[in-house]
């Protein structure tokens, strides 16, 4: 076998080793599972005994992941650490502190670059940073709600407490997530399952106390804290449970969102809003049955990350053309809270409309007779280099 062919085998090797550790299907895990064993042993990475092994040039590690991680590092850098460490630090000099802020982003890049040179960090490893870096500001704010003097808010506290938290949890989750066998799905769950715990806690206590549920501001924030971590954990368990991917997150969370939408509606409508716990008890049932429908889309298929974010372009589409139309089909002469209830009913029968369509057509439909995995070997020749080998692709 020529060393080109070789690089091909290999090439292939690696996708389906992507897909056996990324697919919570196990049919298919099985099925590319198979075909890495095949690919490895013809590219001669793996060897039967008394085989002659070839040498191939190393590829180095797959930088998938670390693409990810780097690109929110950056961001993380320039967006979260740059403007909390200088108010951590209770600098007050404006030059210094922008200096600071620009070199504390610019130090995180290059920070991360280097640590994790020659290592190949996973999708797993990559969401875990980016979810647990942004969930930490959240409870970051809730914890400081819980412990702070209220007659002298600080500044420097609320940063210290921001920054600690993301720091923690983003690079926390990074570190664990080849320890506690978590991946993407697991850090997406994680997020919407804080978002969500802290939802549905401020809509209990609405539900329970009315508006005076907020009057104390440390039991308000206590409570919303215990809400964020128990979501947290939920969100665990049904990743576990449902061998939810990133983009089935996505999807189940834009149907609870879109629940809620659709639930306010009929407030909007109504102009009721006087009765706090009326309203907090309309918009947690229909953040349930967006949930329940989410779910029920996505039962028994992985979605990827893409899949996730066309869903939530289809909403968004959708919605906005419900509004469009809306705004058109409205007569001039028809007062304004009358013309935004017809943009509100109309907006979200688009978004709805949208998220359901471009999660069915972003699926593809099974098919009976083909089978979970499919391999095609054919000859390749580059004419600009020159090159002949054997072209492998797969099919999952």
């Amino acid at each position: 076998m020529t060393e080109f062919a070789a690089r091909n085998y290999a090439a292939a090797a690696v996708a389906f080793e992507i897909v056996a550790n990324g697919s919570q299907d196990p049919g298919r895990r099985s099925f590319a599972a198979e075909l890495l064993t095949q690919s490895r042993r013809l590219a001669s990475l793996d060897t039967a005994p008394g085989e002659p092994k070839t040498q191939v040039a190393d590829f180095g590690p797959n930088q998938d992941g670390r693409a990810v991680f780097l690109g929110f590092s950056l961001l993380n850098g320039l967006t979260i650490y740059a403007p909390t460490v200088p108010l951590s630090l209770g600098i007050e000099d404006e030059k210094v502190g922008v200096g600071l802020g620009l070199l504390v982003g610019a130090g995180t890049f290059f920070g991360s670059l280097l640590l994790t040179n020659d290592s190949e960090l996973t999708w797993g490893q990559a969401a875990m940073y980016v979810h647990g870096s942004q969930t930490g500001l959240l409870h970051g704010l809730l914890f400081y709600g819980l412990v702070a003097d209220y007659d002298e808010v600080s500044s420097q506290g609320i940063a210290a407490s921001l920054l600690g938290f993301s720091l923690l949890e983003g690079y926390g989750g990074l570190a664990l997530t080849n320890t506690l066998h978590l991946h993407e799905g697991h850090a997406a769950a994680l997020q919407a399952g804080t978002i969500l715990g802290t939802g549905w806690t401020w809509g209990l206590m609405t539900l329970i106390a009315g508006a005076d549920a907020f009057d104390e501001p440390r039991a308000f924030f206590g409570l919303s804290l215990l809400g964020a971590l128990g979501g947290s954990l939920g969100g665990k368990i049904y990743a576990d449970a449902a061998h939810a991917t990133w983009g089935d997150v996505t999807i189940v969370q834009l149907g609870g969102l879109l629940g809620v939408y659709a639930a306010a509606v009929p407030l909007i409508i109504a102009e009721s809003f006087e009765e706090e716990r009326g309203v907090a008890a309309v918009l947690l049932a229909g953040n349930a049955l967006g949930l329940l429908a989410g779910h029920y889309l996505v039962s028994g298929l992985d979605h990827s990350a893409p899949q996730g974010f066309l869903a939530i372009g289809g909403a968004i589409a959708g919605g906005a053309l419900g509004a469009g139309l809306g705004f058109i089909a409205v007569p001039d002469d028809t007062n304004s809270d009358t013309q935004a209830k017809i943009m509100a009913t109309i907006s979200v029968l688009g978004a709805i409309g949208g998220y359901a369509a471009t999660v069915l057509l972003a699926t593809p439909s099974p098919e009976s007779d083909a089978p979970l995995a499919q391999v095609t070997f054919a000859p390749w020749v580059d004419p600009e280099r020159g090159g002949r080998g054997l072209s492998v692709a797969g099919r999952f």
